[in-house]
C-alpha cells in the first residue's frame, strides 16, 4: 500500500521518503558506525590477547588469567557484533523485539565470567597473603 491509501498525496509521500535521510537516519547510521568500530576494536584486542596467550607457559598463572580475559572479551565482542548486525538489518523492527535477547545473554555471560574471574583473583590474593607476598596484613 502506498502512502496515498492512508490519505497522503504524492508531495507528502515524497517528503516522508526524503525525511528518511534526515536526523533520525543519520543518528541510526552513526550508531551502526560506532557499533561496527567497537566490534572491530574487540576483534583486534582478541587477536593481541590470543597471541600473548599462546606465548605464556602452559599451567602458568598468567595464562590462567589470560584465559578468563579472553572469554570475557569474546562475550562482549559477540554482544557488540550482534548489536551491530541487528541494528544494521533492523531485526527488532522486522523480526521482533525478542531479537534483543541474545544481547542480554552475551552481557550476562560476560558479567558472570567477570564474577568468576574476580573470585580467581581473590583466591590468588589469599594465597599470596598466606605466603607473605603481600604488604597488607
Amino acid at each position: 500500500m502506498s502512502a496515498h491509501h492512508f490519505g497522503f498525496n504524492c508531495r507528502q509521500e515524497t517528503r516522508l521518503k526524503a525525511g528518511f535521510f534526515t536526523k533520525e537516519a543519520t543518528a541510526v547510521s552513526f550508531e551502526i558506525a560506532i557499533s561496527a568500530l567497537t566490534t572491530i576494536l574487540f576483534m583486534i584486542s582478541l587477536i593481541f590477547v590470543n597471541r600473548a596467550f599462546e606465548q605464556f607457559p602452559a599451567g602458568s598463572a598468567i595464562r590462567y588469567y589470560a584465559e578468563s580475559y579472553i572469554i570475557i572479551l569474546l562475550f562482549i565482542m559477540l554482544y557488540s557484533l550482534w548489536h551491530t548486525v541487528s541494528g544494521a538489518l533492523k531485526w527488532r523492527e522486522t523480526i521482533g523485539p525478542y531479537m534483543a535477547y541474545p544481547e542480554y545473554v552475551f552481557l550476562v555471560l560476560a558479567a558472570g565470567m567477570m564474577l568468576f574471574s574476580s573470585f580467581r583473583i581473590y583466591r590468588l590474593y589469599k594465597k599470596a597473603k598466606e605466603l607473605g607476598l603481600t604488604s597488607h596484613e
